[in-house]
């Protein structure tokens, strides 16, 4: 067969909260709308990484047998009461988050028979004076036999 969306994407949040991230981020779970909630609502999460699938695209290698490039993005979410410098900057601050991140996922298999993950973009989504969003987008392939 091969591995569910589901079961990569919960590989990433299990690696992430058994990593030193889960000692200061506060949420750590699939995104599920959180950063369209209003403000305060925004900021009781933070530290936050939200992960969420991103797409695929399949390529048939024989009739039985397909190889997908599967894609995740990750959102940072971070907030300072000293501002936004702060929390782009600070002691887990977004920044910080987002090489913890590299440092955790590039090259790591995350216990499943796919290639390493690998890093494609990070890039600014929101900076408001209470917190900051980043994204970054991740990518692995993995297999598929047709039964």
């Amino acid at each position: 067969m091969g591995y569910a969306i589901e079961q990569i994407e919960d590989a990433i949040l299990s690696a992430t909260q058994s990593s030193s991230m889960g000692s200061y981020c506060k949420t750590i779970e699939s995104y599920a709308g959180q950063l369209e909630d209003d403000i305060g609502k925004i900021v009781l999460i933070c530290p936050a990484v939200l992960v969420m699938f991103s797409g695929s695209n399949a390529r048939m290698l024989t009739n039985l047998k397909y190889e997908r490039v599967i894609a995740f993005t990750l959102f940072v979410v971070s907030k300072n009461l000293r501002g936004n410098i702060a929390a782009r900057k600070g002691d887990y601050g977004a920044y910080q988050m987002l090489d913890d991140l590299r440092g955790l996922l590039v090259g790591n298999r995350l216990s499943l028979e796919i290639e390493p993950m690998a890093l494609l973009r990070e890039e600014a989504i929101l900076n408001t004076k209470q917190f900051s969003v980043y994204a970054s987008d991740y990518e692995t392939l993995a297999w598929y036999t047709k039964s």
